[in-house]
């Protein structure tokens, strides 16, 4: 399984894999350390399920972090919700006649971020790296980066075809097409905010200038997705 969201969600989990299978979850990858993917660790931990991360997912964990745009503190997990099989670059699993190759995209939505490829499925987990018609959280508190992003998704493209279905880390089943669209307007933006820092525009200047305008319809979904995460991370 990807990514067990909040804890108060794990018996509704239950729930609907019971319609899929009597198994246990033998396996749970967290595609990163934020507790909207990883609050539900610790339930299944004890129920048994070993979880597979990045070493940096591991590491984020068991300290004390601190989500600055989100002005919350996160507290390390015990023992049972942490990652007992971790990573540097890619790991790949052999399971159920599929093999799913997990690796890392350094510092894009943070320093931990994995994304999972069903190779013989031709499904692509992406995470936070992606999110469906929403401009990207950066965690720059967990050395996220939009450069780190970019990276990410280019790293993507040459896995995919017309046929790949792309899971977000929130929204809709994607396609190319829409990676491919959130590639270019992620390096349009880019190139804009760099071409006025570098003509030496202030921060209030560029933000003045809306620099995303052309692309709100399509993406300012993000300031609800914001507030919604911001009342998630206030009442767990």
């Amino acid at each position: 399984m990807i990514d067990d969201q909040f804890s108060s969600l794990t018996d509704k989990i239950l729930y609907s894999l019971k319609k899929l299978t009597n198994d246990s979850v033998k396996f749970v990858v967290n595609t990163h350390w934020h507790p909207d993917y990883t609050d539900g660790n610790i339930n299944f931990g004890k129920l048994g399920s070993e979880i597979v991360a990045h070493e940096k997912v591991r590491e984020h964990l068991t300290s004390v972090q601190f989500i600055k745009f989100l002005d919350r503190k996160i507290d390390p997990y015990p023992n049972e919700g942490l990652p007992l099989i971790t990573y540097k670059d890619s790991i790949t699993f052999h399971i159920n006649d599929e093999i799913v190759n997990i690796f890392h995209v350094p510092n894009a939505h943070t320093d931990g971020d994995s994304i999972i490829h069903f190779i013989k499925n031709n499904v692509i987990h992406i995470g936070d790296v992606y999110v469906y018609n929403r401009y990207p959280f950066i965690d720059i508190s967990s050395n996220g980066s939009i450069d780190g992003i970019i990276d990410a998704v280019k790293r993507v493209i040459p896995l995919f075809n017309d046929k790949t279905e792309i899971i977000p880390g929130h929204g809709n089943i994607s396609n190319s097409n829409d990676i491919k669209n959130y590639l270019f307007m992620l390096e349009d933006v880019r190139r804009n905010i760099l071409s006025m820092i570098n003509s030496g525009f202030s921060l209030t200047e560029i933000i003045d200038s809306k620099p995303t305008k052309k692309y709100d319809l399509i993406y300012g979904q993000s300031l609800l997705h914001l507030l919604i995460l911001l009342k998630q991370y206030t009442t767990v």
